[in-house]
């Protein structure tokens, strides 16, 4: 919904998310999922500065990405992912994300000047891959299972 060219489609879709990101209604499930989440990170932080001692910061950015990821997927999608080590699609998605959003938050000349998109094309189609990526995630391990 970032990009959102306010079409039909997506007025829809923020309609639909609105209710949801403001979780008066919802706050005991945010909590819940919290103590969850809470509980996994704080397990990771203990584990990594025992494992690292001097270089557990680096693991830190990983671990509250996760964990951000983690809180999000069980409010929205009622999936909780627990296994943070070994959950290989679930950490692919986490830096996925991260490149994204890195992106999203860079200067490029295209934001000033769209015309020029053509020269960030192959950039601009990696990106999109990632999103195909995640959403194959989403399909998998969330949508596919409720149905």
């Amino acid at each position: 919904m970032a990009f959102c060219d306010w079409s039909q489609r997506q007025k829809t879709r923020r309609a639909l998310a609105r209710k949801f990101c403001h979780t008066g209604y919802y706050s005991e499930r945010i909590e819940s999922g919290l103590d969850k989440v809470g509980d996994i990170f704080m397990r990771r932080i203990e584990k990594n500065l025992k494992i690292h001692k001097d270089g557990a910061c680096e693991f830190l950015k990983f671990d509250i990405q996760k964990a951000c990821a983690a809180i999000f997927l069980d409010y929205f999608c009622s999936e909780l992912i627990g296994d943070w080590d070994h959950d290989t699609e679930f950490n692919l998605v986490v830096k996925l994300f991260d490149e994204i959003f890195y992106e999203i938050n860079q200067g490029h000349i295209t934001d000033v000047l769209p015309k020029l998109k053509f020269l960030h094309t192959s950039h601009l189609n990696k990106l999109a891959q990632f999103g195909v990526e995640i959403r194959n995630f989403v399909m998998k391990r969330v949508i596919h299972p409720h149905m």
